[in-house]
């Protein structure tokens, strides 16, 4: 196949664009904006022959760099971010975990860890609170919590700096090798990795390890960038192998007391009626609000629809600026507006990010194949009017979200413990406890 066999037009490349565009905006900017562009992708020079997939990708890559030499300069120099893919772990009950992608062998790095410096722990702790309005009421002045952020940050018991990973690492799960009962791939021969200090960053870490904790704090309020780990293989690891480190036996031992004490929470709490998202997702339970007076939604659920409203790069032809146009106009001036909701069809809802809280007002008679259509009632915001969707998609468009703070990780006496750094690596500096 030549240049001259493939039949595509500007305006084809404008649609492909503009759909592109509707998911992700940064994605859509290599996309070519011209056919001749698209053919100087897969072609490269006029008159050869069609080339393999490696080779268009490799043009692609290198027409989003300003530098001729900037691909081969990351091939030399750069890390290899996207040796893990995240899935669910062998470990059940785990939640998460990280898989290899491809092959790692001993000794090699799995991801680099950069970390967000936190100097005082404490400010991570959490007091119980009510709202009055707008206003936070805080109850007392013992804390009862960490944030959520605390179990996936690093720190040792004599120090009260906090390390906090930056990378796709946090999926990483633990297995110490220490336990005869241990369960999935971690077993007793314990983890596969190992976390380090980084040695390829130009010197910063090894001559940030040298810093008082206050010489940190510093640094990092100034906007340096500061310390950096690195999870490095100690075994070979292989394709679809989940990859652990070991937390510490402080951890182990935190977990180990928090399985024995921990008791739900009594069913006279609001979180009696608790039901997991997916159920709700899974049955598409959808009801309009007056079956909602009888039969209210768990507390902690919320529904959610499809919309968005284009910006104005985003448009194809001239006639659907207008129509937009004149949706605008309404939406700025009346204090609820009705539209009609039939090509708010999302096909990804249960990933959807364009998605508002809203309320089914009536199912309506008819259908569309299998989508059954209704009028919704969209909230874009509190400074935005609401907004009735006729014909709308309901069994394409509408999912359900956790209420804010209703999760389970909000439960009185979650799981609360920072990943603990080996006390060898650890500078007698930063031991300020």
């Amino acid at each position: 196949m030549h240049q001259e066999d493939i039949e595509v037009t500007d305006d084809v490349i404008r649609i492909i664009t503009s759909v592109v565009q509707t998911y992700n905006k940064r994605v859509s900017q290599p996309v070519p904006h011209t056919a001749t562009e698209l053919k100087s992708y897969i072609f490269g020079a006029p008159d050869t022959p069609m080339p393999s997939a490696e080779e268009m990708e490799e043009r692609l890559a290198r027409s989003t760099v300003k530098r001729p030499d900037a691909v081969n300069w990351i091939r030399e120099h750069g890390l290899c971010l996207d040796n893990l893919r995240p899935g669910n772990s062998t470990i059940p009950g785990a939640g998460r975990g990280a898989f290899a992608k491809r092959f790692l062998p001993k000794e090699s790095m799995v991801v680099p860890v950069p970390l967000l410096n936190i100097p005082d722990k404490i400010s991570m702790l959490m007091y119980p609170y009510t709202f009055e309005g707008d206003d936070v009421n805080v109850l007392h002045e013992d804390p009862d919590s960490y944030q959520l952020l605390v179990n996936y940050c690093f720190s040792h018991t004599d120090s009260s700096l906090m390390l906090c990973s930056q990378s796709n690492s946090l999926l990483i799960n633990h297995c110490g090798g220490r336990s005869k009962d241990s369960e999935g791939e971690c077993d007793d021969n314990g983890p596969n990795a190992r976390v380090k200090w980084t040695e390829w960053d130009g010197g910063i870490t090894s001559d940030w390890l040298n810093k008082t904790v206050d010489e940190i704090k510093e640094l990092t309020e100034n906007g340096h960038r500061g310390l950096m780990l690195e999870v490095v293989a100690t075994r070979d690891i292989y394709p679809g192998e989940e990859v652990f480190i070991d937390y510490g036996v402080e951890w182990e031992e935190s977990w180990r007391r928090h399985i024995e004490e921990w008791e739900p929470p009594e069913t006279e709490d609001s979180w009696h009626n608790y039901v997991p998202v997916r159920d709700l997702i899974n049955s598409a339970d959808f009801r309009t609000l007056d079956e909602l007076k009888e039969n209210p939604y768990p507390s902690n659920i919320q529904m959610f629809c499809y919309y968005y409203r284009k910006e104005k790069e985003d448009y194809v032809e001239d006639e659907d600026r207008e129509e937009e146009e004149e949706e605008e106009e309404e939406l700025e001036y009346n204090e609820t507006v009705e539209i009609s909701g039939e090509k708010f069809v999302s096909h990804f809802i249960d990933t959807e990010k364009s998605i508002y809280p809203c309320d089914i007002m009536e199912w309506d008679i008819t259908t569309s194949g299998s989508i059954a259509s209704g009028i919704v009632r969209i909230h874009p915001s509190e400074t935005t009017p609401e907004i009735i969707l006729i014909n709308y998609p309901v069994t394409k468009s509408v999912t359900f979200r956790m209420r804010p703070y209703t999760s389970d990780q909000f439960l009185p006496g979650t799981f609360r413990q920072f990943i603990g750094i080996n006390d060898d690596m650890f500078p007698d500096s930063w031991k300020n406890y």
